[in-house]
């Protein structure tokens, strides 16, 4: 059986600390990385094999992971810009030499009633590793952006 050795960076989303105009073309995007290969997915882009808007989802090989198939979910199929909702879901299989693969799923331009911002967050799976779980949210509004530090799971 191989050993699966992947710590999971999953940036949730880039929420404003404070109100925002919604530009028209905020466009969720999935980036997958080994430390070595990275894969960028957007949202009605090359590589996303779902046609419905706020779905994102990339089905590959990356590195050492012969098996990816990465999930994105969010406005405008789940939540809206006033009630942010991201859903990533991912399955990933690697072979004997193990390693790290980065996940991230981000959207923007969200609305946020003032400078507080809340967070429900879960993690689930089955590895003989570490999973590491880290999200993050951006006062500039910007994609898979780290300014703001969320509390981490593991």
């Amino acid at each position: 059986m191989n050993r699966i050795k992947k710590h999971l960076l999953i940036g949730l989303a880039a929420l404003a600390a404070s109100a925002v105009s919604v530009p028209a073309h905020a466009v969720p995007q999935l980036r997958l990385s080994d430390g070595i290969n990275t894969v960028t997915v957007t949202d009605g882009g090359a590589g996303d094999i779902n046609p419905l808007a706020g779905v994102v989802v990339f089905n590959g090989a990356i590195g050492d992971f012969s098996v990816n198939v990465t999930t994105g979910i969010t406005k405008p199929l789940l939540g809206s810009p006033t009630d942010p909702v991201l859903d990533l879901n991912s399955i990933d299989v690697t072979g004997a030499a193990g390693g790290i693969l980065t996940i991230e799923f981000t959207e923007t331009d969200f609305l946020s009633g003032g400078p507080t911002v809340n967070f429900s967050t879960e993690i689930g799976g089955v590895t003989a590793d570490t999973v590491q779980f880290e999200h993050f949210a951006s006062a500039a509004n910007t994609g898979f952006a780290r300014d703001i530090g969320c509390p981490t799971k593991s």
